[in-house]
Order: structure tokens, then sequence, then C-alpha cells
């Protein structure tokens, strides 16, 4: 199954079998709809999909037209910064072209068109997602795009999961202190100690998902009841191995210098982790925004709390 997914819409069945074709080409599944009530009621229906990545909207939709389609959907969180192709009817002017863009389309294309105009238009402006989902160049781990297809895939399953959130405190001072090669060993380490911390904890490896979101953030998705267990683990076993990376004396001393960008020593902590586990279930969240927001504000409060959230 695609992992990302495209709505069309249009009043000719002729544009939505071409749109189908070009979508199936780029491995995207497609979402075809013959009037805008029916795509803005598609867009938002979560269920049974992939991630919602790029909507191809024909003008003069019926019903409800696709510029009325795009400021709807821009009430929506989820929802709001997905791009737009409009497809404008062959009468309107250059003038029409431009206020296309005004009112909310990220590009377009007038109508009558080949297959391989539209799908050239799909595959550039898809590019950029693409580019984010691609596997982290240090540990070859997914991010946000893969993280958002598992947690919903287990809504739609009605399935009960945790989300064990944790960075690591301090790395880029450290990363900048020893380098990067350093701190590329330090996150390759801390992917190893998860690794075998989820076997500890007795989840199965189709249980779980683990994604590299940032430079030093990570999200586990594991089964209900398991994430406590994990992130005792996890910082009981990083707090031990973090350690080989310093020297005796800054171990003694609990902290290194490092200069700011005034070339002035700064005593900076050693790494530790920050974690927190939410429970996510569908009627706890309306988006996946709102479930990052969640997660980014328990990572803060654990930072700056003195205790795990």
């Amino acid at each position: 199954m695609p992992a990302y997914s495209v709505l069309a819409a249009s009043s000719d069945p002729a544009i939505l079998d071409m749109a189908k074709a070009a979508l199936t080409e780029e491995n995207l599944s497609a979402i075809l709809c013959g009037d805008g009530a029916e795509a803005l009621e598609s867009a938002q229906t979560v269920k049974d999909r992939p991630p919602l990545r790029l909507l191809v909207l024909e003008a003069c939709l019926p019903k409800s037209d696709g510029f009325e389609v795009i400021r709807a959907l821009s009430e929506n969180p989820e929802l709001k910064t997905v791009p737009c192709l409009m497809l404008l009817d062959p009468k309107q002017s250059p003038a029409a072209r431009k206020s296309s863009v005004r009112l909310g389309a990220d590009d377009y294309l007038q109508k009558p068109f080949e297959m391989n105009e539209l799908r050239a238009k799909i595959h550039s402006m898809t590019k950029h997602f693409r580019a984010h989902a691609a596997p982290h160049p240090v540990t070859a781990l997914p991010g946000h795009p893969e993280l958002e297809s598992q947690v919903l895939a287990r809504i739609n399953r009605g399935e009960a999961f945790e989300l064990v959130c944790f960075d690591i405190n301090h790395f880029r001072p450290f990363n900048d202190h020893y380098g990067t090669e350093k701190g590329d060993e330090v996150i390759r380490m801390t992917v190893q100690l998860i690794r075998n911390v989820l076997k500890t904890a007795g989840a199965a490896a189709d249980e779980v998902a683990l994604s590299h979101i940032d430079g030093d953030d990570f999200v586990i998705l594991a089964p209900a009841g398991k994430g406590d267990k994990i992130r005792a683990g996890l910082k009981e076993k990083f707090q031990s191995e973090v350690q080989k990376f310093y020297s005796k004396e800054e171990i003694r001393k609990g902290f290194i210098f490092q200069k700011d960008r005034e070339d002035k020593d700064q005593i900076f902590p050693l790494m530790r982790l920050s974690t927190a586990v939410l429970s996510a279930a569908k009627e706890k969240f309306s988006h996946y925004g709102q479930l990052v927001a969640e997660m980014n504000e328990a990572l803060h409060q654990a930072k700056v709390g003195s205790s795990d959230v």
C-alpha cells in the first residue's frame, strides 16, 4: 500500500482517470472525487487512507468550487498546509491564473493538458515530502512521515498505543566540543540501546516503530502499557553508556567547557535523556499535528522540570 495519498477532484471522468494513472505511476494512493462537497468530506476523512499530501482540484467544481474547498480546508490545522494544484478552465485569462495562486493554490495547470504534464506537476509538488521521508543519514531510521503513517494505521485499526518520546540533553555542546564524528557515535549508540531495551521490555518487532525525527530526538511507538518500562530501561542504560564518551576528569566534574559564539567558555552538563510517555488514542487528539504539539510540550516539561512526564 502506498505511504501517502493525493486527492483529485474533477467533474470530468477522463481527468480523474488521468489523475489515477499518474498517481499510480508515482506510487501514491488516489482519492477520486466528482464534486467539491465530496472532495471536502473525503479530505477530512482519516480512516482507511494514508496521510494526505496533495490536492488536485478543478477550479470549476460543482457544489463547491476548488477555491471554496481550499478555504474550508484552511480551517483544519492538519490540512491547511497540504499543497494544491488547481486545474483551470481553458477560458480563464492570465490574470485569473495569477489570482488562483493568490486565492490559495500553490500551482496551476490549464486545461486541456497532457498526461505527462499532469504527472510532471504531481512529481514536482510531492518532491518535498518525499525528501523528508528519506531515512536519517546517520541512523537510517524513518522520520515524521513514517511515524504519521504508523500512528494513523493504529488509529484506523482501533489499537491502543503509547509514544515514548526522548531527546539527548546537552548533545549539541558535546557535538561542538568533540566533533560530529563523535556526535554520530553517540547517536548510533543510542539507537542500539533502544533496540536492546525493546527486546528486554518484551516488545515484539511488529508491535513497535522507531523514528528519528530530528538531530537527537527519537520517538518509539509501542503497545499500550509498555511505555514506562521502555523509558526506565533506556534512561538507566544511557546514563551508564554515555560516560564512555567523556574523560575521567569530565565525569568527575560532571560538566565540560565549551566556547560560545562570543568565544567565551561556558559550562555544560554531561549528556542525559529527557523522556515523556504519551498515551495515544483517537479520542485524545483530532489530528497528527496536535499529537506532535503534545509530544513537544511533554518533552519541554521534562527538560525544564525535575522529573519525566
